[in-house]
């Protein structure tokens, strides 16, 4: 909790694109804490402070869809 994860990840890398770290369960408007894939892969996402089932995710900049999850457990 708290720290940086390294994200290896492939996707369309368009404008704005970004992958969040989100509570389990989250609304897909729910951002988290993110950074933008323009930064390349790996890419350091900060975990939150709580512990728990949390959920990694891939969002379109242009349509803020929810491309891709991963659910991860932060400790």
């Amino acid at each position: 909790a708290g720290s940086s994860v390294d994200v290896t990840w492939t996707g369309p890398d368009n404008q704005n694109d970004f992958i969040a770290l989100v509570p389990a369960g989250a609304d897909e408007r729910e951002n988290g804490n993110y950074s933008y894939t323009r930064d390349g892969s790996p890419l350091a996402v900060r975990a939150p402070d709580t512990p728990g089932a949390h959920e990694l995710r891939y969002v379109s900049g242009q349509s803020r869809t929810i491309l891709a999850t991963l659910p991860i457990m932060v400790d």
